[in-house]
């Protein structure tokens, strides 16, 4: 689906390991799916799933699972989902995933206001706020900024609108 990817060799699709895994701290799906892939069966995982995927790769040393995994980061962000992959991210403590998409929003914030397709309205409202309130935004009118509010609180009104007044006082 348009929410998955598919990573490693896909030679061996037709084989999955069935042993079951649990190491403290780590989900054990996305562990049974880092062993999958390191046994060379290809692997389908969600955005959230990638994440922290690269980052069970990265606690193991498994550099090649790392490097597919963010480039799959890296493509989903190119896609419009920048906003998803940030917030998991930060969610997860995948500082080098955050700071990626962190750098693609506040470059491309106008763009990605303008793109429908984009995730742009996902960012949670820590998110939100931390963008608006970021020096390194780069717009060229707070009218960007106010689409942006507008467009996160239209998605939820009702949960969102509480956080609106918050939102325009961090327009500069």
């Amino acid at each position: 689906t348009d929410a998955e990817r598919l990573i490693g060799s896909q030679q061996k699709a037709g084989r999955f390991l069935r042993i079951p895994i649990s190491l403290p701290g780590e989900d054990p799906d996305v562990f049974a799916k880092l062993m999958h892939f390191m046994y060379g069966l290809p692997v389908c995982l969600s955005i959230v799933q990638t994440v922290q995927f690269y980052q069970c790769a990265d606690r193991y040393g498994a550099t090649a699972a790392m490097d597919q995994s963010f480039a799959a980061i890296t493509q989903w962000a190119a896609e419009g989902k920048c906003c998803e992959v940030y917030d998991a991210g930060r969610r997860v403590g995948a500082k080098r995933v955050a700071q990626y998409c962190w750098k693609y929003i506040v470059r491309l914030l106008e763009y990605l206001v303008a793109d429908p397709t984009s995730d742009i309205e996902k960012l949670s409202s820590n998110s939100l706020l931390s963008v608006i309130q970021s020096t390194e935004l780069v717009v060229r009118s707070e009218e960007i900024i106010l689409k942006l509010v507008l467009r996160w609180v239209m998605v939820d009104l009702q949960d969102r609108f509480r956080c609106l007044a918050g939102c325009l006082l961090c327009i500069q």
